[in-house]
């Protein structure tokens, strides 16, 4: 099967104008639905989850800054990320002082213009490289954004695929952020494309959700819009920012002791052996927030390739700037990323705890199991057997004995089949 480029997805959504609730949001939806069969949630603008109420929908046409000679210096026609989203409107003559005020640069480098928002303030401002800002030496400057603000949805994409138990694993990255790719372009593509892997799972034990949300808002509303199936989902993962060459950076849930956190942590390290593994928000905190709050508990860890908060670069230095390109974004990097997390999600559907029938060692050769040729397989299944008193599962019987899950897997199947042991967990 020829597998379509990652890449190519990311580069197609990354034009679009995704502000948390907007016709550029909507469009990215639709092109996805192209694609995958996504199903749209919606929450009216003005609806209160919790302690928070969803904005009203934001649409900016134009702005730019000029001196009053009419020689322009910022644009929203050339940039949109010029503008800070969110910005009320504006049209006046601004002192430079008062233009700085509201003016943004990067606090490192002089060449990126920052990406910077202001949901909830009643504000306006631009943003602009460093350099850019060093020409702005007139006393005054007009300045104009044409924006404003409507009813309209918050809208979450929703990939749902069924399984034999209604416990759902939950995946979520964030469709928002204009300009960007890393953050979260990446995620949402690796979300996608390992929920098709996830659909050619056979015997799929859990049923799986990918979310794809305007940040720290679209989980809130989906958590509090459906607070029915909190006590469905074990856990989940926020996939986000995993497209450049860097090993993994694993921030574990709140709780830190689910079998998720240990199965990813597991692989990952398998895969790149320089991951980094820390304790709940250590690394970037974002929708995971919202799942692993007090009062819903939701195990929820976050996946990450980015530097950790020790370094300079962290999270890393595109990061929230006009830099954070397709072009900084590796295909082979995004194919690892969904492999380590399918491999992880079929081991945890596929994890077990099994209790043995018999007293004392089962004679496997009675059943046809002995593997009277290979030596070592049968030491294998002698010593995996030995452990199943029902209090260890299939994976941590593997790390324990450091043998690879597949092969233990393959003999905890023969022995149900052969009705030697029963299924405890």
């Amino acid at each position: 099967m020829i597998k379509t480029p990652l890449l190519n997805l990311i580069k197609e959504l990354f034009p679009l104008q995704r502000y948390i609730i907007s016709d550029g949001f909507d469009k990215a939806l639709q092109k996805i639905r192209r694609h995958y069969p996504v199903k749209v949630f919606k929450v009216a603008t003005g609806t209160k989850c919790w302690d928070w109420v969803i904005p009203k929908k934001w649409i900016c046409k134009d702005g730019w800054i000029k001196d009053l000679k009419g020689r322009t210096y910022i644009s929203f026609q050339t940039k949109p990320i010029h503008i800070v989203e969110y910005s009320h409107p504006i049209n006046q003559i601004v002192s430079r002082k008062t233009l700085f005020e509201h003016l943004h640069t990067h606090p490192k480098n002089k060449q990126a213009i920052p990406y910077v928002y202001k949901f909830y303030d009643k504000t306006w401002g631009f943003c602009c490289s460093q350099k850019q800002k060093a020409k702005l030496v007139e006393k005054k400057y007009k300045v104009f954004i044409n924006s404003g603000f409507r009813n309209g949805h918050l809208k979450i994409g929703e990939y749902f695929i069924k399984g034999q138990s209604n416990q759902i694993v939950v995946l979520a990255a964030h469709l928002c952020h204009p300009h960007t790719a890393n953050d979260d372009l990446s995620g949402v593509a690796v979300g996608l494309e390992v929920m098709k892997k996830i659909e050619q799972m056979k015997k799929r034990k859990y049923s799986y959700l990918l979310l794809l949300v305007p940040e720290t808002i679209g989980s809130i509303a989906w958590l509090n819009r459906k607070w029915h199936l909190r006590k469905s989902i074990i856990g989940g993962i926020f996939l986000e920012m995993l497209g450049q060459k860097r090993p993994y950076s694993l921030a574990l849930s709140r709780q830190g002791n689910s079998m998720l956190d240990d199965l990813v942590s597991f692989v990952i390290k398998k895969q790149e052996t320089k991951s980094l593994i820390k304790p709940f928000g250590e690394f970037i905190l974002n929708d995971e927030l919202e799942f692993n709050s007090p009062n819903i508990n939701i195990p929820m860890l976050s996946l990450s390739r980015v530097f950790p908060r020790s370094s300079p670069k962290f999270p890393y230095p595109e990061y929230h700037t006009h830099l954070d390109s397709p072009d900084i974004l590796c295909e082979k990097t995004l194919r690892r990323s969904c492999d380590a997390i399918s491999e992880a999600l079929w081991m945890f559907d596929n994890n077990i705890t099994i209790k043995s029938k018999r007293k004392g060692q089962i004679c496997l050769s009675n059943y046809g199991l002995y593997p009277i040729e290979n030596a070592g397989l049968a030491s294998k299944m002698i010593r995996f057997i030995a452990e199943l008193d029902g209090q260890s599962s299939i994976f941590e019987i593997s790390k324990k004995q450091n043998v690879d899950f597949r092969i233990l897997k393959d003999i905890s199947d023969k022995l149900v089949k052969n009705n030697l042991v029963k299924i405890v967990a």
